[in-house]
């Protein structure tokens, strides 16, 4: 009997000077750097698992020292999971809600100058610099031409920029009416205009709330009584569109 309690003062003694426990399954010392380690390659840390009425809910009668992490398993508010008590209140550690979605998005070129008679004109681009694929088997947003379809439902940011210059060299500086626009299935969203002649460069931006398999166009109004070219080189008659990243209210 004395053996027995000499022994278990002896171990007592030894977690007392070592003041280090590491729990797992082979036996080994722990981390210098720690008081606690526990080491597994297929088993989680389940902390204490509360239901939190409120941001300030005391422990076992009392306010919790601080760094006291718990797991609220109450997700009616937004402290819903891992929570930590800091400046006399409880805080969410990890957010494990998503806050954002993936996008969708793409930027078209023009690699061959595109003839824009006097009126109105549809630019049809050559080339997909890039396009975001969520994953595999989605529709693309292009298919040649001058569409870009929605393949997903949101809202939009639309940016174009288009050059034109004019092809009969007698008309160089001459004034006329230049006009870019965005439009979805077939109206318009979005406008600008110029009055600037050769080398006008027009830039348009616009946020629009497409549905799924919406189809977005640009236009180019030209007013000279010549017909006009875009300018390519160095892609600078482009398109971009993106979706906007949204969040979840909870």
């Amino acid at each position: 009997m004395k053996k027995s309690i000499l022994f278990v003062f002896a171990l007592l003694l030894s977690l007392s000077i070592k003041a280090q426990v590491k729990i797992g399954a082979t036996w080994g010392t722990p981390s210098n750097s720690s008081v606690l380690e526990i080491e597994s390659n297929n088993r989680g840390f389940l902390p204490p698992r509360i239901f939190l009425n409120s941001q300030t809910m005391p422990l076992n009668g009392g306010l919790p020292g601080d760094g006291t992490v718990v797991f609220n398993t109450n997700f009616g508010t937004n402290l819903g999971g891992l929570c930590i008590w800091h400046h006399n209140q409880w805080n969410k550690l990890v957010d494990s809600r998503k806050i954002g979605k993936p996008t969708r998005f793409i930027k078209l070129t023009q690699n061959v100058s595109q003839v824009m008679p006097t009126g109105n004109s549809i630019v049809n681009w050559d080339a997909r610099s890039i396009e975001s694929v969520l994953s595999p088997g989605d529709s693309p947003m292009w298919n040649g031409g001058s569409d870009i379809i929605i393949q997903k439902s949101g809202m939009y940011c639309i940016v174009v920029n288009v050059a034109l210059a004019v092809t009969d060299g007698n008309q160089i500086g001459s004034p006329g009416e230049r006009y870019i626009s965005i439009s979805v299935n077939g109206i318009q969203a979005a406008g600008s205009g110029s009055f600037l002649g050769v080398n006008s460069f027009m830039n348009l931006s616009a946020m629009v709330y497409c549905n799924q398999f919406d189809r977005i166009r640009i236009g180019v109004l030209n007013g000279r009584d010549v017909a006009v070219k875009t300018i390519t080189s160095p892609n600078k008659t482009v398109c971009f569109v993106a979706e906007i990243p949204t969040v979840k209210a909870e």
